[in-house]
């Protein structure tokens, strides 16, 4: 009985050392933070679109110029994301054209990579959509 007993636990060892202790990913280390879009540096802005990651699996920031809310599941490197936009403003093409390119990014993104201190969102086909850098009160570029 004790040798069934110790085969059993070291078993129970082994599926423990390579399940629960695998490294995360970079999209299952997004609890609690928040990112903003890397913009070309001398971009003029106010504020850069950005998005906060919350430990409940929500999501809130802003876009560029609208607002937006929703939710985030991550699994690795795997990453999706439900947006919502919570208002409707029209603004300035300087605007529009960072919030588009965030949106469409967050509405396709399928896996993140560490890229320096910034992280790609990545669609399903492999492709580039946006670079996210951590965020930085005031700052663009």
């Amino acid at each position: 009985m004790t040798l069934r007993r110790s085969i059993f636990a070291a078993a129970i060892a082994a599926m423990i050392s390579t399940t629960a202790f695998a490294a995360p990913g970079a999209a299952a280390s997004l609890a609690g933070t928040s990112w903003m879009m890397e913009l070309p540096k001398g971009s003029s802005c106010e504020v850069p679109p950005e998005i906060q990651f919350g430990k409940d699996g929500s999501i809130a920031g802003n876009a560029g110029c609208n607002d937006f809310k929703g939710s985030w599941k991550a699994d690795g490197d795997s990453l999706s994301v439900n947006y919502q936009p919570t208002t409707d403003r029209r603004c300035a093409k300087a605007f529009l054209e960072p919030e588009a390119a965030f949106t469409t990014a967050l509405k396709g993104v399928k896996t993140v990579k560490k890229d320096g201190k910034g992280l790609l969102l990545i669609n399903a086909e492999g492709k580039t959509l946006l670079r996210i850098v951590p965020s930085v009160a005031g700052a663009c570029d």
